[in-house]
């Protein structure tokens, strides 16, 4: 089932009309949609929960690819350990299953003598 439009412009910009409207956080039974999160036991001794839903694009758009910490970030009220867990969610990513299939593709080798 078609549920948007997208179309990318000649000087790069895209726009998507949906033809349904566009879920409105995660939904297990929709694969547009996704949920991550975190937990933290804080210096403090109380554990810490952080969340945050995802909504993907059109399957092939390179807007899909997500840094985990510019989505999720611990304020627990130790800015030191904030910090370091801040720092290493950075280096974490999350996209769609077979987000990276389209640049995997397996080409033959023809070699000639």
């Amino acid at each position: 089932m078609i549920t948007s439009i997208t179309t990318e412009y000649p000087d790069g910009t895209t726009e998507t009309v949906y033809l349904q409207k566009p879920p409105a956080g995660f939904d297990p039974k929709d694969g547009s949609t996704a949920i991550t999160w975190a937990k933290l036991l804080g210096s403090d001794g109380k554990w810490h929960r952080i969340t945050a839903d995802i909504l993907f694009g059109a399957f092939d758009s390179k807007d899909n690819l997500y840094n985990v910490g510019n989505l999720l970030k611990f304020s627990t009220g130790d800015p030191v350990q904030d910090a370091a867990v801040n720092q290493f969610l950075k280096s974490l990513q999350v996209y769609p299953r077979g987000h990276f299939e389209r640049m995997s593709s397996i080409r033959g080798l023809n070699c000639y003598t």
